[in-house]
């Protein structure tokens, strides 16, 4: 079973796109995803699957989106492997300049 994240874009910006996390995350457990858990009011969504193509994921979110919240919200899926292999291939420079 594989980790992924769900962002959704433009949710709970400026009062618009107003999607209330626990029912999100209950809506995630209720559609068979596992481990699932979201990130304050961000839109984000952590869980895990069985399913392994990214599009089949994301057009299931889309729609699980619009069916309980009537939005048309933009997801893209990150997959726990392909976040660690971009986060191996940061420059050494980058977030220097925090002390």
């Amino acid at each position: 079973m594989a980790t992924y994240i769900a962002l959704l874009r433009g949710v709970n910006v400026g009062g618009k796109n107003r999607v209330v996390m626990a029912t999100l995350k209950e809506q995630f457990e209720q559609h068979g995803f596992t481990n699932v858990s979201t990130y304050l009011n961000s839109g984000n969504v952590l869980f895990s699957s069985e399913e392994t193509n990214i599009l089949q994921l994301t057009e299931e979110c889309e729609k699980l989106i619009e069916s309980e919240f009537g939005l048309k919200i933009i997801v893209t899926i990150v997959s726990e492997k392909m976040l660690l292999e971009a986060l191996e291939q940061m420059p050494e420079w980058w977030n220097t300049d925090r002390k």
